[in-house]
């Protein structure tokens, strides 16, 4: 029977703060009280959210990432009262913070993506980073020398990859857009790209991967240890211990593997917390169109099978994401779809032709008659019965309904020493076909209410 799942609790909005110019450079903890009360009623009520003003919210288990770092003079003195902006290259969307005393800014729930960074104050050349790639829930530091001059004079430079974690101690690994869409990857199911990662084993004889197409175990942990989130929620199938949704790899943005030594706010995981964020559009439309057919032409022969069987598989799909409104509202679209036609081998056993009519004479076993039913003489507690003479059936004591059903059993095809069975069957004029869909969809709101607040969110459906 064909399961339809559909994560409902995936339908949720998400604050991204506010964009108007603010310090941002007060404590995480702050907030975080607010998480858990703010998300819950953004899924109940997402209508009225769009309605209220809302404040900022925690990281929280989301896949936004944070900017921060340390802003100085050429000699080494910290900057205070210097303003940063940050702007998302992608969606042209922009933060602005105040660094504080000590020279420190803090930009958090920022969407994943490629960001510039600006740094001005009077008395000071403005000093513009460019390409920073912020990752999926990720804390990436850019700091920031100002020399002095004007602040109409402006030096570019760009980011430098960031060698060492020095704001987390977790380990973590990321596989982005290009290693999902160009690596090799059977089945197109994202979560055999976590087997690259180190101490990442595939489930061998699991359950969960003949059930969801892939499993992983993580520093030797059980598979059912894992915690799935998509954009920040759960996607745990709590009955089994697998996952719910297996995005498309075209709907998938990045997706992060959190091995160990990460935050308390994820609980849950003794193995590996495993974070995929859905691609939400930006300024540019983009699109894609796919097809991916497989066959049994240059397969090998089953051992019991005189030739191939026929076999048929084709994923077949499309994305498309770009603005509603440039600046300010982006949409993503994706659908995939899989049909899958196989033929497929099967043993077992049919009655002998003569165990039809009633014939039982060369069986190993003894066929008694009912009706001689009665008390065993010398143990009252048993019971006894006469065999059928010859262990034959008479051909009257047969019941005609039941002699219809026998002779409808096929018959015996298959003999080999040592095997148990003696039936053999390839259903290859009716292969049995599969259909799987999935289907997701994202979206982000910015610019739009009197307080500038931003929105985003996804929704992923699944049949499998």
């Amino acid at each position: 029977m064909k399961r339809r799942k559909f994560l409902g609790h995936l339908v949720a909005a998400k604050s991204l703060g506010s964009l108007t110019p603010s310090n941002e450079n007060k404590p995480a903890a702050a907030n975080r009280g607010l998480h858990g009360f703010s998300r819950i009623f953004l899924i109940v009520s997402l209508g009225s959210a769009l309605l209220l003003p809302l404040s900022r919210w925690a990281d929280g288990q989301a896949t936004e990432g944070i900017i921060l770092g340390t802003v100085r003079d050429e000699t080494g003195a910290v900057l205070p009262e210097i303003t940063i902006k940050v702007t998302n290259l992608g969606t042209n969307n922009s933060r602005s913070v105040i660094t504080d005393e000590w020279g420190n800014y803090r930009v958090p729930n920022l969407p994943i993506g490629t960001y510039q960074v600006e740094g001005e104050r009077v008395g000071f050349k403005r000093e513009v980073v460019q390409s920073v790639r912020l990752p999926i829930g990720e804390n990436v530091r850019v700091d920031l020398v100002l020399k002095t001059g004007e602040i109409t004079q402006e030096i570019t430079v760009s980011a430098a990859a960031e060698t060492v974690r020095t704001d987390s101690a977790e380990l973590a690994y990321h596989v982005r857009e290009k290693q999902l869409l160009e690596l090799p990857l059977n089945g197109r199911m994202y979560l055999n790209l976590a087997q690259l990662i180190p101490g990442a084993t595939a489930g061998l004889n699991d359950r969960r991967r003949d059930t969801y197409g892939a499993t992983i175990t993580v520093g030797g942990a059980r598979a059912e240890a894992n915690n799935y989130l998509i954009d920040g929620i759960s996607n745990n199938e709590e009955r089994t211990g697998g996952f719910i949704i297996a995005p498309s790899v075209e709907a998938i943005q990045e997706f992060k593997v959190q091995s160990s030594q990460f935050s308390a706010e994820y609980g849950r995981a003794g193995g590996a917390v495993v974070n995929v964020s859905i691609k939400s559009g930006t300024n540019q439309f983009h699109g894609s169109a796919f097809q991916f057919h497989r066959n049994a032409a240059l397969d090998a022969r089953n051992f019991f099978d005189p030739k191939p069987l026929p076999f048929i598989r084709n994923q077949f799909g499309g994305a498309v994401g770009g603005p509603i409104w440039k600046d300010h509202s982006f949409f993503f679209f994706n659908y995939e779809g899989t049909r899958i036609r196989r033929s497929i081998t099967q043993f077992g056993n049919v009655p002998e032709p003569a165990w039809v009519n009633g014939d039982f004479s060369k069986a190993p076993f003894t066929i008694y008659d009912p009706t001689t039913t009665r008390r065993d003489p010398n143990n009252a507690s048993r019971f006894i019965r006469d065999p059928f003479p010859d262990n034959i059936i008479p051909q009257d004591r047969i019941n005609p309904i039941g002699k219809k059903i026998a002779a409808s059993y096929a018959r015996r095809n298959y003999s080999q020493p040592g095997s148990p069975f003696n039936f053999q069957t390839t259903n290859s004029r009716t292969p049995t076909a599969r259909i799987r869909e999935r289907l997701c969809l994202g979206w982000r709101i910015s610019s739009l209410l009197p307080v500038e607040t931003a929105f985003a969110g996804s929704a992923a459906f699944a049949s499998r």
